[in-house]
C-alpha cells in the first residue's frame, strides 16, 4: 500500500469540486462538495477515503483495514419530504433543503387549460 487519504487529510490536498454553474450567481447558493467526505456523509456512496496501492491485491487489503463509524440518520428520499419545514438538512447550516428557486412562466396558462381536452 502507497497511501490511505481521508477527507481531512485532502483538504490540504485539493479544493472544492468545481462547479459547472454557481447558484450565487443566480441568487442561490453556493454548496461546497469535497472529493472526500469530512466528518459527515450526505448520501450513501459519499467516498471518505482513497487507496494507493503497489497492487490490487494490496489497494483491496488496505481498503478491508478501514473502518467507519457510521450514524445512520433518517433518509429522505421523496421531493416532497426534502422540502418540507422538518425535513433532515443536507447542509446543517442551511435553513433548508431549497438551492435556489428560478421562477418560470410562458404564456397563457388559463387559456390553455381552456382549450385542453382535459379540463
Amino acid at each position: 500500500m502507497r497511501a490511505v487519504v481521508t477527507g481531512a487529510e485532502a483538504l490540504e490536498l485539493v479544493g472544492p469540486l468545481p462547479h459547472g454553474f454557481d447558484p450565487a450567481g443566480a441568487g442561490g447558493r453556493t454548496a461546497v462538495f469535497r472529493v472526500l467526505a469530512v466528518d459527515e456523509v450526505r448520501f450513501v456512496g459519499d467516498p471518505v477515503a482513497l487507496v494507493v496501492g503497489d497492487t490490487v491485491a494490496g489497494a483491496e487489503a488496505a481498503l478491508d483495514a478501514i473502518r467507519v463509524d457510521y450514524e445512520v440518520l433518517p433518509a429522505v428520499v421523496e421531493l416532497d419530504q426534502a422540502l418540507a419545514d422538518s425535513a433532515p438538512r443536507v447542509f446543517e447550516d442551511r435553513a433548508d433543503n431549497v438551492l435556489m428557486r428560478v421562477p418560470y412562466s410562458a404564456g397563457d396558462a388559463e387559456a390553455a387549460l381552456a382549450r385542453s381536452p382535459m379540463s
